[in-house]
């Protein structure tokens, strides 16, 4: 659960800064109000598991790059199901499926899990080697409560919303068609 909420937040980190210079002003890019890109966090710990017995470089490239990929792609379909709004789009690159991944991004989440799984997790766990075992279970359990209550409530806002206001989602999906 330290892999899942660190590399969360770091992910979250990473999108939030990119997206702010492109924008020029603060863009939270997390799905809900608190800092966690939740995708990140269940990558690393699938990229964990999977390549625990460290294949050559590049199996753990090939590999990091497709789970990634393919996990990315299934939550950017999950996310436009519940949301009813595309969270990223990269039609404009080349060699993209649907918008949701292109090659450009699949190179790159094959070198940051390559990167995680060969020094990452090691100096992560290290690191939470230093702590007192009662503070670090404590601090897991507090981050892991408000990861899920945000994520809970930005899912019952987004619902009430939505039930409150039917004229504008019906407007909302017919604008997403053109």
């Amino acid at each position: 659960s330290v892999l899942y909420l660190v590399y969360s937040f770091l992910g979250w980190v990473g999108e939030t800064v990119v997206a702010t210079i492109k924008g020029r002003r603060f863009a939270n890019r997390g799905v809900a109000s608190g800092p966690f890109c939740f995708i990140y966090g269940f990558t690393a710990v699938l990229l964990a598991i999977s390549f625990a017995d460290r294949p050559s470089p590049l199996l753990l490239f090939l590999g990091c790059a497709i789970d990634a990929t393919v996990v990315e792609w299934v939550t950017a379909k999950l996310l436009e199901r519940m949301h009813r709004r595309r969270w990223w789009d990269y039609s404009d690159k080349k060699f993209n499926l649907d918008g949701y991944v292109c090659l450009q991004y699949s190179v790159l989440w094959g070198l940051l899990g390559m990167a995680s799984v060969l020094w990452g997790n090691v100096l992560l766990l290290r690191l939470c080697a230093l702590l007192p075992g009662w503070l670090l279970h404590i601090g897991v359990w507090a981050a892991m409560t408000l990861a899920v209550l945000d994520q809970l409530g930005a899912a019952l806002a987004v619902n009430r919303y939505a039930a409150s206001h039917p004229r504008l989602e019906q407007l909302n999906l017919e604008l997403e068609k053109h």
